[in-house]
């Protein structure tokens, strides 16, 4: 169901928006039930006369000014005391300005849910400002007093609390006043501050400290669905000095903490590695046994939830009814052109169809004890090579290098190159090139026995590297192979505005356990459109 939602701003509060966007300003709310197609409005409830309006989305990334498609939280009790729509105090509409699908946190949510992770509902409503349509909003459940209700029952204001973490706040010695008290008292953060304590305390083993301040096996299941969806904006998707980012810790009235997501319109718009570096508690669950035994038994059961969900079916369903409204988008408030679109669904279809395969082939190549961390957080028996973004990649000037094909490699697979000599490497790297419209990346390589070949390609960008494409493939005898590692729709996308420098990293481990990597870099021309 769409739902129809009226907001009627004097001038005094256009003006104040204007100036401070995020303090609440007076309107009117009315919202209209609709059979779902545009004009179909078959219900209006009780206009909310003199609500709460203020704007929401980060400056650089999904914040918009009130003349653009800005995304709205509505406070009905905020001027008027007691106030509620259908018993809801607050409403939060997304504008959906970071998602060309407006299907991402809806699949999002739908997984997190079907993994036993809390998580908020979603639907969709149409925007009128004073009369001027707006677009399709996606209409998220706020996390409030409300919600917890819900989910556990009575809430205690004295002694439970919702957090929120944003833009790196994380539970660090000291980082517990960084969170923003959502719910509870604000001035006393016991309970937050001894799960700080547990977490960085030096002794015991990670998950035996946890016992009494964390629920371990709700955590990472919510880290592990972050993780299958590509969430690379939330607490377990990657590090960067804006990360962790989009989510709640919430207190029990034991003190157990548990996790919740938040803001995952960019999920699904590519895969992220199930490990790696992020959020403190994720990368001390990796580096304990007991832990990671757990994370891994909730990545087989996010695997089996999502093959119950049949989201294929769920996303072609959800496009054809959301068209119509979206058809109604005009300047300036449709915010992607029709090829921005066309490659989000290509990036999100991308993603569900690959996804349950690449969990299996992490789950099998991976086992529940855990590996030596290095100081840097990378394990020691596989690190790769860490790159950050290099200065020409910041400017949108073309490198005058040309298309080299890969740094101390050749620009295309030598012809009629035959084995190396006796007593070469398990793997070696003949040529390096793009193809298929600069869409594919070709690597012409030797291997020197059986074994698993793994070719990873990654870009760098202002949230972390992120990952392009990958290939692997099984190896029964050694020789000449030729792979192609395919770019993802993401990837494609950019390359329509500018090129690209992916860092490939070619890891093969021969039957016997022996690992060689090798690391190059190539340089992907624009495509230009026809």
């Amino acid at each position: 169901m769409v739902a129809e939602v009226d907001i009627d701003l004097p001038q005094k509060s256009l003006e104040g928006l204007e100036v401070e966007p995020e303090e609440y300003v007076p309107g009117d709310v009315t919202v209209s039930f609709t059979d779902g197609t545009p004009g179909g409005a078959t219900k209006a409830l009780p206009t909310m006369a003199n609500a709460g309006v203020r704007l929401k989305g980060n400056v650089g990334g999904s914040f918009r000014p009130i003349d653009d498609k800005a995304g709205f939280k509505l406070k009905f009790n905020e001027f008027v005391k007691g106030q509620t729509l259908l018993g809801l105090k607050k409403m939060t509409l997304n504008s959906m300005v970071q998602d060309p699908t407006m299907l991402h946190e809806t699949l999002a949510y739908e997984v997190f849910r079907a993994a036993g992770v809390p998580a908020p509902r979603t639907g969709y409503a149409f925007v009128r400002v004073n009369g001027t349509a707006y677009g399709v909003y996606m209409d998220v459940e706020t996390l409030d007093v409300i919600a917890l209700q819900r989910w556990f029952g009575d809430f205690d204001d004295d002694a439970q609390h919702l957090y929120e973490g944003e833009y790196g706040t994380d539970v660090t010695p000291g980082g517990a006043v960084a969170f923003e008290v959502d719910e509870g008292d604000d001035e006393n953060l016991a309970d937050l501050e001894a799960l700080v304590a547990a977490v960085n305390a030096p002794s015991p083993a990670f998950h035996a400290r946890m016992e009494g301040v964390a629920d371990l096996s709700e955590m990472t299941l919510m880290w592990a669905v972050e993780k299958y969806i590509g969430m690379w904006d939330g607490y377990a998707g990657t590090s960067s000095p804006k990360l962790p980012n989009n989510f709640f810790l919430y207190s029990d009235p034991l003190g157990v903490f548990q996790m919740f997501p938040w803001g995952t319109d960019q999920a699904w718009e590519g895969p992220l590695d199930f490990d790696g570096d992020a959020g403190v508690m994720f990368d001390a669950c990796l580096g304990d046994s007991g832990c990671r035994s757990l994370y891994l038994d909730s990545l087989r059961g996010v695997g089996d939830a999502v093959a119950g969900l049949e989201l294929e079916p769920f996303v072609s369903c959800l496009t054809d009814r959301l068209a119509p409204w979206r058809a109604m988008e005009g300047s300036p408030f449709r915010e992607f052109d029709d090829d921005e679109i066309e490659a989000g669904f290509e990036s999100t279809d991308e993603v569900l169809a690959e996804r349950p395969e690449e969990l299996t082939e992490w789950l099998e190549t991976e086992s529940a004890e855990p590996e030596e961390i290095t100081p840097s957080g990378a394990p020691a028996s596989c690190a790769v090579p860490e790159f950050e973004p290099d200065p020409e990649e910041k400017s949108e000037e073309k490198p005058k290098t040309g298309l080299p094909a890969a740094e101390g490699a050749a620009s295309a697979p030598i012809a009629g190159a035959g084995s190396p000599e006796s007593g070469a490497p398990p793997l070696k790297l003949i040529g390096l090139h793009h193809g298929g419209g600069a869409a594919v990346l070709d690597a012409s390589l030797y291997l020197a026995a059986p074994g698993r070949l793994e070719v990873v390609g990654r870009i760098a960008t202002y949230g972390g590297s992120r990952r392009v494409c990958r290939f692997t493939r099984r190896v029964r005898e050694a020789g000449r192979q030729t792979v192609r590692c395919r770019l993802s729709a993401s990837a494609r996308k950019r390359l329509r505005a500018r090129w690209l420098k992916v860092h490939l990293v070619l890891r093969f481990e021969s039957a016997e356990g022996e690992t060689t990597t090798i690391a190059r870099k190539i340089v992907v021309p624009r495509i230009h459109r026809n």
